[in-house]
């Protein structure tokens, strides 16, 4: 977890504790709603992977919004739209290196993207490969400049 993450977790779950009234310093409730989370893996907030915390962020949020939280309210896999979004900014972060117009061509030519909204609606395993293109095309690229 990076320390970005771990504020916005920490931030995240003193929200919690004032939409419901609760004491901010219980480990052990703080632990039980991780638990929950985690399908019963009550691991430390340390030891989060991306998917963890794309999930312990999703169940904190659903605990904002409603006393009476089901996990059958969350739309889609939380996991699963964090790692497209880490993906998308990772594409878009790679394309903003490269010469004008080069990343938008490889979406076009390539993947048959032509808006940036289509990167939404690709799979995980596109967008990695799309990552991955970039990325080699990025380091192609710094190669053969002097």
């Amino acid at each position: 977890m990076t320390p970005s993450q771990r504020k916005f977790y920490i931030d995240l779950w003193r929200r919690v504790c004032d939409a419901n009234q609760w004491d901010r310093n219980d480990a052990d409730l703080r632990h039980a709603e991780v638990a929950a989370a985690l399908d019963g893996n009550g691991k430390s907030f340390r030891d989060f992977t991306n998917k963890d915390f794309d999930r312990v962020i999703a169940h904190f949020k659903a605990l904002i919004e409603s006393d009476e939280f089901d996990p059958a309210q969350l739309d889609g896999d939380p996991a699963e739209e964090g790692e497209k979004k880490r993906l998308i900014f990772r594409i878009k972060q790679i394309g903003a290196q490269l010469p004008q117009g080069y990343a938008a061509a490889i979406l076009r030519d390539r993947f048959k993207i032509i808006f940036e909204e289509e990167l939404l609606a690709c799979p995980i395993g596109e967008l990695a490969t799309i990552r991955n293109t970039l990325w080699a095309r990025l380091q192609s690229h710094q190669s053969r400049q002097p």
